[in-house]
């Protein structure tokens, strides 16, 4: 392999790990979410539901 093509390839990695750890980053909010959501009562998810409609409305 010649060395502009491996110099091609090393930015295709570069650029695949960045959208991975991107990736991954956006999974652990959304799992700390999903962890948070779940210690909430009821009362406190219908609130939190209707502010978001409403927020949603305007």
């Amino acid at each position: 392999m010649s060395s502009p093509d491996r110099e091609k390839e090393r930015e295709m990695f570069k650029r695949i790990d960045s959208f991975n750890l991107k990736q991954k980053k956006h999974a652990e909010k959304v799992e700390w979410i999903i962890r948070e959501v779940s210690k909430l009562d009821d009362m406190r998810l219908n609130r939190i539901i209707h502010q978001i409609e409403l927020i949603k409305d305007n």
